[in-house]
């Protein structure tokens, strides 16, 4: 557990934006000021607003972590053009998942072929 004052650049910005909206929904005008927008709302004011509560990880949206076939490092292969490709799971792989979550992936290079030869 972590207190305000030890949460990450990220955190504070999404607590900034939860704090700001709290103020509009709650109608603390006095405390809000000339504030339009959560990032007009100085970090220190924030950290000072959440002095004593404890936060941890799953606290933050920013700390939720997409759920990946694979871990980095591990082996993969994809069946690419009629062809059986080997990759190595990465910050890259994880990328192309996300722009084609839909990609099928397989745990060996006998998986994947015996895939392909179903295809065919």
């Amino acid at each position: 557990m972590r207190t305000s004052d030890e949460l990450t650049e990220d955190e504070l910005n999404e607590l900034r934006e939860t704090y700001f909206h709290q103020l509009i929904d709650g109608g603390d005008e006095e405390v809000l000021g000339d504030y339009t927008s959560a990032d007009e709302i100085p970090i220190s004011n924030v950290i000072a607003h959440y002095e004593g509560t404890f936060f941890v990880d799953e606290d933050f949206f920013c700390n939720i972590k997409p759920d990946y076939p694979f871990n980095e490092g591990d082996d993969y292969w994809t069946i690419e053009d009629g062809e059986v490709i080997w990759s190595c799971w990465d910050t890259v792989s994880e990328e192309i998942h996300d722009e084609t979550p839909d990609q099928l992936y397989y745990s060996s290079e006998q998986e994947a072929i015996n895939q392909l030869n179903k295809v065919i």
